[in-house]
């Protein structure tokens, strides 16, 4: 049982003298922890004297304030856009003489489509090895097509408040809460963008690999104005992930990491050390010189490093993406957004 499980049997053992936001000054009532900025702030007393700070406390659970302060964000952006949607809808369901639940089912299957049958045989081949043995895409296609009909209309309600949002003119005056997080690592777009994305990814991971695509489609719609950073999360659930992530740093030493990446995501099923090494060969790479830095894992302290930084940004999984330092979802409209909130604050 660590220390911090074991806090009903402390508050037993010892009584804590709470403290304004002001170093030595007397016991006094608690006051919010969120005006205390200062991490050498004392916030509590004990033993005749000695001192807790702020940094004392947040060294044990910053990550997890910080992952419950971005879920209350989170809920509150998500109530407004509920408020807003609603009260756009009663009024535009009153106008067209219909139930406000249904104006909004309708506005909903405006944006959503069935999956094609070329979409279902896609999904299919992509994600073949992941099935049960002995499936066909006959077998299997009932529930693809309901798997992707599920996701098209999650994509579909998302589209239906990004609607909602530009013909109401909503804006969302909540500050965005930002982390710190450096943007060092493998770079594409101009250096003196006015925003700058940083991805923590793990190349073996599916969600990875699918975010993929809404990264470039993000790019796309931005091109010229949006630099982005990549950075590795291996996690210890993915046996490959490791060598693979610095296997693309080695092919960054080759100047051919980008090329490297696209091979890794498309051939997940392929990141043992020779499959490592055959896409390298793939993109064009010295193998001579890759196979000595993967081998001699010279690239090990980069990642590490990386890992190292996504724990003290509170990153709790893969794929993770922060804009200027404000963490976002893997979805195009999210992205968007604040994108163009940062462009627009930055002119």
């Amino acid at each position: 049982m660590n220390l911090l499980s074991r806090s009903t049997a402390l508050a037993a053992m010892a009584t804590l003298a709470f403290s304004a936001c002001k170093q030595n000054a007397p016991a006094a009532p608690a006051v919010a922890i969120g005006a205390c900025e200062n991490p050498d702030t004392v916030i509590a007393t004990y033993s005749g004297g000695k001192k807790i700070t702020l940094k004392d406390v947040d060294a044990l659970v910053g990550g997890q304030l910080k992952q419950i302060e971005k879920q209350k964000l989170q809920l509150r952006k998500q109530a407004i856009d509920q408020v807003a949607v609603e009260a756009y809808a009663e009024e535009q369901a009153k106008a067209q003489g219909v139930a406000k639940d249904e104006w909004i089912r309708n506005l909903v299957q405006s944006f959503s489509t069935p999956p094609s049958p070329d979409e279902i045989a896609a999904f299919f081949q992509a994600n073949q090895e992941r099935m049960p043995p002995g499936s066909t895409l006959e077998t299997m296609r009932p529930q693809l097509e309901q798997h992707l009909a599920q996701r098209k209309q999650g994509e579909a309600v998302n589209k239906m408040i990004t609607s909602v949002r530009e013909k109401t003119g909503l804006t969302i005056l909540l500050e965005e809460p930002r982390v710190q997080v450096e943007a060092t690592g493998p770079t594409t777009g101009p250096s003196d963008a006015k925003v700058t994305i940083v991805e923590f990814s793990d190349f073996e991971c599916p969600y990875c690999s699918r975010a993929e695509t809404v990264l470039d489609q993000v790019m796309a719609a931005h091109a010229g104005k949006v630099r982005l950073v990549f950075r590795h999360l291996p996690l210890p659930m993915h046996p490959n992930a490791q060598k693979a992530a610095e296997a693309s740093m080695c092919a960054h030493e080759q100047a051919k990491f980008w090329e490297y990446k696209k091979a890794l995501f498309q051939n997940q099923d392929k990141l043992t050390a020779d499959g490592l090494k055959q896409h390298a060969k793939d993109v064009g790479l010295d193998s001579a010189k890759f196979d000595a830095c993967l081998d001699g894992s010279t690239t090990k302290a980069k990642v590490d490093a990386d890992a190292k930084a996504a724990n003290a940004a509170a990153v709790q999984g893969t794929p993770t993406f922060f804009v200027n330092g404000v963490q976002v979802d893997p979805v195009f409209e999210e992205f968007d957004r604040v994108i163009k909130q940062e462009l627009a604050s930055a002119k």
